[in-house]
């Protein structure tokens, strides 16, 4: 009896999700990124689609849900990013 392993394109979508999930909060927790800058948003914004296509090809409404939120957030997030950059550029000229 062998013990079988197949990963399919689906697997592989939620796998690469995760490990943007590992790295967005590594790069977080050393401080290299701000937890409400706008590439931690953006990395966010990232996973959440990914976990979104993945959540809707294995049928979790739950996961799917959480996702469609996520990304909602994500969006807000950036939107207050570009704003912020935005009076920046304004004070600077």
């Amino acid at each position: 009896m062998g013990f079988k392993i197949t990963i399919n394109s689906i697997e592989i979508m939620g796998f690469i999700a995760g490990v943007i999930v590992l790295i967005s909060y590594l790069l977080v927790s050393r401080g290299k990124i701000k937890g409400d800058g706008a590439i931690y948003n953006f990395l966010v914004l990232i996973y959440c689609t990914l976990y979104l296509i993945y959540s809707i090809m294995i049928s979790a409404l739950a996961v799917f849900l959480l996702d469609v939120m996520c990304i909602i957030f994500a969006l807000i997030a950036l939107r207050k990013c570009y704003r912020v950059y935005q009076e920046k550029r304004k004070l600077k000229t």
